[in-house]
This record gives structure tokens, sequence and C-alpha cells, in this order.
């Protein structure tokens, strides 16, 4: 009888040591992209970051227009996790002589339920 009381009271702890663990398992679970899901503003800049390194890495007029349309596509094909929409159109003018350098104007929507930004930024290069 004393080993039939034993095996039962260590299914039964082992039981409830399970039921614990995954009771504070899920406190502590991870999640990346939460900090994303209301923060506009760092998805913005990381768009104007890969248009002004994509404008600063092209070698010439004519690539540059290339690279910005292919991220322009990129951008508008795959839409990020979080719950925003985004909207990235850019204008290109290109300036190989003469004092004004190229310039590079980036509109961006970020939209979600709660939060709707618009912003728009300029770069300069001379090619």
């Amino acid at each position: 009888m004393k080993g039939q009381f034993f095996i039962v009271s260590m299914v039964f702890l082992v039981g409830l040591v399970f039921v614990v663990q995954q009771l504070l398992l899920q406190y502590g679970a991870i999640r990346p992209l939460e900090p994303l899901e209301n923060d506009d503003v760092a998805l913005t800049n990381n768009i104007r970051d890969a248009f002004n390194a994509t404008l600063a890495t092209s070698g010439d007029c004519t690539e540059a227009e290339r690279n910005l349309g292919e991220l322009s596509e990129f951008i508008r094909d795959r839409q990020p996790m979080g719950g925003f929409f985004i909207e990235a159109s850019h204008n290109f003018t290109c300036s190989t002589s003469g004092p004004f350098p190229s310039t590079l104007e980036v509109d961006i929507m970020a939209s979600s339920p709660k939060i709707d930004t618009r912003t728009r930024f300029v770069f300069d290069r001379r090619f």
C-alpha cells in the first residue's frame, strides 16, 4: 500500500510542477515585435534609412533610379507585422551637372487602427 501511495503522490507532484511551469512560462514569453506594434516613428525611420542608404550606395543616376524603384516595390509588396499599412513613394530628380545636387523626396505613410503618420524626407546627393 505504501508503494502505491508513493507512485500516486509522485504522479500528482510531477503534474503540479508541470502546471506551475506552464503558468510561469506565459509570463516570461518574449514578443520581439511588441515594441513595433505601436511605434510608427521607428518604422518610418527604418524606411527613411533604407532610402538614404540606397541613394548613398548607388553609383550614378540610372542605378539610383532603378534601386529606388526596387526599394519602393519591396516596401509595397511586404507589409510589416503589427497591423500597419505602409505606403512609401519617392520622387527622384537627377542632376549630373550644375550647382544643384540630385534630390530625392520620400513620402511615407504608416497607418494602423490606432495611428496615422505621414512624413516627408528630402535627401541630396551629388553624382
